[in-house]
């Protein structure tokens, strides 16, 4: 070693670098997941993962991460032409690749779609695993569209705390959030899908037309559905027939049939 041109002091600190890997890649990962809950229709899901390499990891040109369960993957982003292929030999996992091998940290984003959950009883959801990484930790938000009230299922899991939708990073807070978690070392949100119960009210101004020889009876019903909604509606009219009235005549919106 030869320094020329320096004054009489010199600091040296010398640093110890962690060897070049030779096996699977270390990786610490960061997955926001959002959650689009359509009653009768289905799950849709978008995800952004941030990857990145602990010690000297070389540049990364495959990954194998697991997809929530029965996922259909639309559309995958990320660097270097980002590819993704099922592994025949491990159900739900995915291989990724790259075109070029990408050094450094990267970032994923996911659309991918799900069927529509089932009611009443417990549903878990999971994925987003990736091989190799010794740390995974993210956010996850549920956001529900139609008729149904989305509740965490009971049970210890100190992997996972609830948190504020402010708290939720911009990619994944959206309208309509009802349920917003932070979650450690892994992915798993038992949930459970109720019905909203429906509640309504009716006003009914009512007309009575007296003729010769006839009596009419009009009665309009001004519905309105407060929560939730409607498939069917009853209206009790006791011993009509018995007291002589003819079988209604009833205008309904919609195509809506009435039976007696």
């Amino acid at each position: 070693l030869e320094l020329v041109g320096l004054d009489a002091r010199i600091d040296l600190v010398c640093l110890s670098l962690a060897p070049t890997t030779t096996g699977p890649p270390l990786l610490e990962v960061n997955s926001d997941v959002g959650l689009t809950v359509v009653d009768g229709e289905g799950v849709s899901i978008e995800a952004v993962q941030r990857i990145t390499p602990l010690g000297q990891t070389p540049p990364l040109q495959r990954l194998q991460v697991r997809l929530p369960a029965g996922a259909e993957l639309l559309r995958l982003q990320g660097p270097e032409s980002a590819s993704a292929q099922p592994l025949p030999d491990r159900p739900g996992w995915y291989a990724v690749s790259f075109q070029k091998p990408v050094p450094g940290s990267l970032e994923l984003r996911y659309t991918l779609r799900i069927p529509a959950p089932p009611v009443g009883v417990e549903w878990v959801f999971d994925g987003f695993e990736l091989d190799s990484a010794t740390a995974q930790t993210g956010h996850i938000a549920v956001a529900v569209v139609g008729d149904l009230r989305a509740q965490r299922e009971r049970g210890e899991d100190k992997f996972l705390h609830r948190v504020n939708v402010s708290d939720l990073p911009a990619t994944i807070r959206q309208p309509q959030i009802a349920l917003a978690f932070r979650f450690f070392r892994r992915l798993r949100l038992p949930l459970r899908f109720e019905r909203v119960p429906p509640l309504a009210s009716v006003a009914p101004p009512t007309t009575l037309l007296v003729r010769e020889g006839l009596v009419e009876l009009l009665s309009l019903q001004r519905l309105q559905i407060r929560r939730g909604s409607l498939a069917r509606l009853r209206f009790r009219w006791p011993g009509w027939q018995a007291a002589g009235w003819s079988a209604p005549i009833v205008d309904l919106p919609g195509g809506a049939e009435v039976r007696l």
